[in-house]
């Protein structure tokens, strides 16, 4: 059993319920329709997280790009695929990444599907996929900051051959220099877990929420602008 999926598709299936009697009793379809999109999603995660078995590399892949492809069509249904805004926030010692149509404050989200000032949004907790350091005092680069990077995203998880990382002012700029193959195919999608693993792993280091500004594709490097997110 996979503790995280199974908590990760209650969460979602709870909030689901709660919006699909919202959205009955309103009469809201386009609500109740995102909201039954999420509730088989839930299912899904639950169903995944009582069955789940450490996979090897080629067995997860399918899976990973299937719940790619269903997120996907969740962010087109809610409206958000059409202002994708992306942060980091850090919830009692664990990792929650927002979707959403604006940069909301950390604080006023939660896992699964919710609203906060009018604005549409999906929180996708994560486990810290890198080994926590201290906290910074604030958003400025540690020495070892680039090299920490560096092990994360090139020498752990393959993503790229090598990376750059600079600041100006409270922008925090990395390139991911040489993509991987692997990497390389899941960069047009919203769900982008290159994009993820780079956010968690600034904000890992950092112990701030972090919100990327931009990104960019430059041949076969990958240009990420963040800075701190809202607390």
């Amino acid at each position: 059993m996979e503790h995280r999926y199974v908590l990760a598709g209650s969460n979602a299936i709870i909030v689901s319920a709660v919006f699909i009697a919202f959205a009955t009793l309103n009469g809201n379809t386009t609500i109740l329709g995102v909201s039954i999109a999420t509730l088989i999603l839930g299912i899904v995660l639950l169903s995944i997280g009582s069955t789940y078995e450490e996979p090897i590399k080629d067995v997860l892949k399918p899976y990973v790009k299937d719940l790619t492809l269903f997120v996907n069509s969740l962010f087109e249904d809610s409206g958000i695929i059409k202002n994708l805004h992306t942060t980091v926030c850090l919830q009692g010692g664990e990792a929650l990444i927002i979707f959403s149509e604006k940069g909301l404050p950390c604080r006023n989200v939660r896992a699964g599907l919710g609203i906060v000032n009018d604005a549409a949004y999906i929180g996708i907790p994560s486990k810290y996929l890198f080994k926590q350091r201290e906290a910074a005092d604030a958003l400025k680069k540690p020495p070892d900051l680039e090299d920490t990077l560096r092990f994360d995203l090139v020498e752990k998880y393959s993503l790229c051959r090598d990376l750059e990382l600079s600041l100006d002012n409270d922008i925090i700029r990395l390139k991911l220099l040489s993509l991987t193959s692997a990497a390389s195919e899941y960069l047009t999608s919203p769900l982008n877990p290159v994009k993820i693993a780079a956010l968690l792993s600034v904000a890992k280091n950092l112990q701030k929420p972090i919100e990327l500004v931009r990104e960019e594709i430059a041949g076969n490097n990958y240009i990420l602008e963040m800075r701190g997110g809202q607390a």
